[in-house]
């Protein structure tokens, strides 16, 4: 019988002066994800993502806005997770870099048109890119 987890996040889709995302890759990873992590019991979506940004990336604040839910679902190994993930958007205009030494995080800012072929996770994040949804499941 499988485990099972739920995982609450709240990420930030932040875009550049270019109209380029910025996209995550931590430690040895080889897929892209977006800045953030996991909620905090009583903290609002809102909260998650702005202390995400602050704790990653150094960012103190900037204007948030809802981009859209992704609820997704997978197995590693003997545990099965119920993925839930609000994905706010917000226009970046400082420099951005790694700011938890405990981590290896590398950063890189994405045109649009290379989303199609970039390697990212969750898988629903894609669609929710690319097809301007609000709402994604898988």
């Amino acid at each position: 019988m499988a485990n099972f987890k739920e995982k609450n996040r709240g990420c930030v889709l932040l875009e550049n002066e270019a109209g380029h995302y910025l996209f995550i890759k931590e430690n040895n990873d080889d897929y892209w994800i977006l800045p953030g992590g996991k909620k905090e019991q009583y903290e609002s979506w809102f909260s998650t993502a702005e202390r995400e940004l602050r704790e990653e990336l150094g960012i103190e604040s900037t204007k948030l806005s809802f981009r859209g839910m992704i609820e997704n679902h997978f197995q590693i190994e003997n545990t099965v997770y119920h993925e839930t993930m609000i994905v706010f958007s917000a226009q970046c205009v400082v420099i951005v870099a790694n700011h938890e030494k405990h981590i290896k995080r590398e950063c890189r800012w994405v045109p649009p048109e290379a989303l199609a072929t970039l390697n990212l996770k969750p898988e629903p994040l894609r669609p929710l890119l690319l097809e301007k949804l609000t709402y994604c499941r898988i």
